[in-house]
């Protein structure tokens, strides 16, 4: 599972594009981290052979860092403490390959119904297509066809990107997601 910054970035601005996420056992989630500023708690935590307000220093230094985790039985995203050791401030899913594959919508007209079978194969044309590009099969130099797939280093990262751009339009410049001039948006 990638747990890079870059993915990690990729999946925080993703959120507002993608269906709300359902989280259940397994989920993999990234979150700004808040740091409690109880200074009662943090002085009480403090031990004998560090100076002064070495708790500030603690404190301050995981405050709005980055961290990332697996839902299980004893971890849920949505963790608060009241006056404790810290809290995410802000949480988002880092998506599986599996549950971003799930989102590909097939384009099929209201007369037509595929069924699971029929799934598949537009599903794995269509990302075939996006990764070499549709000129791929007929191209002399086939790096130009597969430049913006090959930026990605990892599957996570090519099936967002997939669907970001399939579903949504939206190119990864790696900063944020763009609109792009030729919108492949499917509603």
């Amino acid at each position: 599972m990638d747990t890079s910054e870059e993915y990690i970035a990729m999946c925080r601005q993703a959120v507002d594009y993608l269906p709300e996420h359902k989280w259940d056992t397994g989920c993999f989630y990234a979150g700004i981290i808040h740091v409690c500023t109880n200074e009662a708690f943090w002085k009480s935590t403090q031990e004998p052979q560090h100076e002064e307000g070495h708790w500030k220093k603690v404190m301050h230094a995981r405050d709005n860092e980055m961290g990332w985790g697996v839902v299980d039985d004893l971890c849920d995203p949505n963790f608060k403490v009241n006056c404790g050791h810290y809290e995410y401030s802000e949480v988002w899913p880092l998506y599986r390959q599996d549950q971003l594959q799930s989102l590909y919508k097939v384009p099929i007209t209201p007369e037509e119904e595929l069924g699971s079978k029929q799934r598949t194969p537009h599903l794995i044309y269509a990302f075939y297509t996006f990764v070499f590009g549709e000129q791929f099969a007929r191209a002399k130099d086939k790096a130009p066809a597969m430049e913006y797939s090959l930026k990605f280093k990892s599957m996570e990262q090519l099936w967002l990107a997939f669907i970001m751009q399939e579903e949504y339009g939206k190119l990864w410049n790696g900063k944020e997601w763009e609109t792009t001039v030729n919108q492949n948006k499917r509603t």
